[in-house]
């Protein structure tokens, strides 16, 4: 659940297409790992190495990223943080454009967010400095 604010309006599920760096992180950090125990820059690493055809066909495995709309701000915050780490490289790298996302509810911040900036370490995974 979206950590940072107080839901206001639980939408229905709408798909869309959207470019990674257009969204924002909810959490300031995360773990090296999906849920899986696979590793995150592993696997960025492999789908790098993806001709477009085949990443295209095993991108469509992942469900689309969970994204609010802030209308304090009109920016995009995604729950899934570290996918949108994996696609925000992949994009970086320019081996995508845009990723599904399911628009799924509204928030109204309780207090601004400040600008992030994202950092690396090879064994503690990504953290964000505010």
């Amino acid at each position: 659940m979206f950590n940072l604010s107080l839901q206001l309006n639980k939408m229905s599920f709408n798909t869309r297409q959207m470019r990674p760096s257009d969204l924002r992180f909810t959490q300031d950090t995360i773990k090296a790992e999906f849920e899986n125990g696979e590793n995150v820059n592993k696997k960025i690493r492999q789908l790098c190495g993806l001709d477009s055809y085949t990443l295209a066909l095993r991108l469509q495995s992942f469900q689309p990223l969970e994204v609010a709309k802030c209308r304090n701000d009109g920016q995009w915050y995604c729950n899934n943080n570290r996918r949108l780490y994996m696609f925000r490289a992949l994009e970086f790298a320019g081996k995508l454009h845009s990723v599904k996302v399911s628009h799924v509810l509204e928030l109204l911040m309780l207090k601004p967010m400040q600008p992030m900036q994202l950092h690396w370490a090879p064994r503690h995974g990504v953290w964000v400095d505010y």
